[in-house]
């Protein structure tokens, strides 16, 4: 693909239909950490990932050439919404795992 044609998809795209894109991958991300790998720290990865994943959405215009000034006045409003969504779809993800968990183990019985 282009740069140019890259430029042209990626300001197209709305506020919107990028934190949606960031929320479904943040929560794709923690259920394969969920997953693959210790669980005790997927409520963080996905935060943490969706953090990076919007502030690399959010400048890579930037990094291909576009003049930074005009991307500077709204980082901290788009990054802060898209790594929201990010946080609030992972964040879900791992709450139901721990209500999933919970149903599936016995409760202990200490009338015995």
């Amino acid at each position: 693909m282009m740069k140019t044609e890259l430029l042209h998809r990626l300001g197209v795209m709305s506020a919107d239909s990028c934190a949606a894109g960031i929320a479904g991958i943040s929560a794709v991300i923690t259920i394969s950490w969920l997953y693959f790998f210790e669980k005790k720290f997927a409520w963080l990865i996905g935060p943490a990932l969706s953090f990076v994943i919007s502030y690399s959405l959010y400048w890579t215009p930037v990094w291909l050439g576009e003049d930074a000034s005009d991307f500077r006045g709204w980082a901290i409003i788009l990054i802060g919404f898209w790594t929201f969504w990010g946080t609030v779809s992972s964040l879900a993800v791992f709450i139901f795992y721990l209500i999933r968990l919970s149903k599936k183990r016995k409760p202990l019985d200490f009338s015995k």
